[in-house]
């Protein structure tokens, strides 16, 4: 989506570049008209406005992007060590199973085997 409006930005820029490329370029003040506008000098300055702000809101998404970037890296740190505990905890599991899971399950299952199996050898 920060591409997109990105792009979007850029072709904005571009236009208004477009337009001022009689002016001597985007960063050449602005010069008079050739005729008479309807609104004279103004058209120049909308475009100066135009293009300051557009290049504020480049520099603005620049930090986002720049931002954004960041919280990748650490979001992807995070999840090697969730994998590396992970594993750990996957290395420890058969043991805790065994040790601790395991042993209550049969010590249920023998009262009732010898409940069942009390009566047939007797």
């Amino acid at each position: 989506r920060t591409r997109g409006q990105l792009g979007a930005l850029e072709r904005r820029l571009s236009a208004c570049g477009a337009a001022c490329k009689d002016s001597g370029g985007s960063a050449a003040p602005p010069r008079a008209p050739e005729g008479p506008g309807p609104s004279g000098e103004a058209v120049p300055d909308t475009l100066r406005s135009l293009q300051t702000q557009l290049k504020s809101q480049n520099s603005r998404i620049e930090q986002l992007v720049h931002k954004v970037a960041q919280q990748q890296r650490h979001l992807e740190k995070q999840h090697l060590k969730i994998q590396n505990l992970q594993s750990q905890v996957g290395l420890l599991a058969p043991t805790h199973l065994d040790h601790g899971m395991a042993k209550p399950p049969r010590k249920k299952r023998l009262p009732k085997m010898v409940q069942l199996g009390g009566p047939a050898h007797n």
